[in-house]
């Protein structure tokens, strides 16, 4: 994952994650310097689960702000709150005037993860049904 992220020219990368490990991988995010654009979320102390506190947030809703409603925030290097400081699809927070529906469309919500097999798999069946 490391290297996969290393010199990713994206503004930021947000991981969300959720193992056994993710003690190690903070450590390693937080001495490495070529992953400056890179805020790792992991871990929830919160008293529910990582998938339902991350569940109840909303689109237009700013990550650090999200955040800030619990009490007891995993700490963080101030690097990976300000990294923190847009909604899930990369908005600015508190614009003003606010964004439309159609600026959030058009601006921040078409850059997406998707792992090539599954892409793959996609283009595969649309040729078959078009021969």
């Amino acid at each position: 994952l490391l290297s996969d992220l290393e010199g990713c020219q994206a503004r930021r990368v947000l991981l969300f994650v959720e193992q056994s490990y993710s003690a190690t991988l903070a450590r390693k995010l937080r001495i490495s310097g070529k992953h400056r654009n890179v805020a790792l979320v992991s871990g929830a102390p919160w008293g529910t689960t990582f998938s339902q506190f991350w569940g109840t947030l909303r689109p237009s809703q700013c990550l650090i702000d999200h955040l800030r409603k619990v009490p007891s925030t995993p700490r963080m290097p101030e690097s990976g709150l300000g990294l923190l400081n847009v909604t899930l699809s990369g908005a600015p927070c508190n614009a003003t005037p606010p964004l439309t529906e159609a600026e959030m469309r058009k601006e921040y919500m078409g850059c997406q993860n998707l792992p090539t097999a599954l892409w793959y798999q996609q283009v595969h069946r649309q040729e078959e049904t078009q021969d």
